[in-house]
């Protein structure tokens, strides 16, 4: 087990909104998968990223978003360097421009935690359905990927689908 994607018990309880001892307990009952480290418990970003997942974004603006980011991924499939590359120069600027309270600051630096993690991990995030997803979706740093051309095409589509 690849040993980045593994989180600490007060990690998936801030992801959860619970208490660490709550992640503890589902652990040791069997409802959430983990190894140990030592002494210490580590749960695999896949399963709190499994028990968290939802089945679709609940609002019109999240599929939306969804379905530019399955556009994305193709782009990130053909040209996966480009697309890092180019993603992470867009991090860094809105990085260096969001230093004041309130900032989406966190969410940045969680995509520059993503793009560390290679490209299969980013395939995954442009698609995720769960919370997390949507809201890094909104935070996204593949502006200028696909084409205005793309855009347009994939938004016509969305509202013929999505009506």
């Amino acid at each position: 087990m690849d040993s980045r994607h593994l989180m600490t018990t007060g990690e998936v309880s801030k992801v959860l909104g619970s208490s660490r001892q709550h992640v503890v307990d589902l652990c040791e009952r069997g409802e959430i998968n983990f190894v140990r480290v030592g002494k210490h418990r580590r749960v695999p970003e896949s399963e709190v990223l499994r028990i968290t997942r939802v089945n679709r974004p609940v609002d019109r603006d999240s599929v939306r978003s969804l379905w530019l980011h399955r556009v994305v991924l193709g782009h990130l499939m053909q040209r996966p360097e480009e697309v890092m590359e180019s993603s992470r120069k867009v991090l860094e600027r809105r990085l260096s421009k969001s230093d004041y309270p309130g900032s989406p600051r966190p969410y940045y630096e969680r995509w520059l935690e993503i793009l560390d993690s290679g490209v299969e991990r980013v395939s995954e995030v442009l698609v995720d359905r769960s919370e997390e997803g949507c809201v890094l979706r909104s935070c996204s740093p593949f502006t200028g990927v696909i084409s205005e051309r793309e855009r347009e095409q994939t938004l016509q589509s969305f509202r013929r689908s999505y009506s």
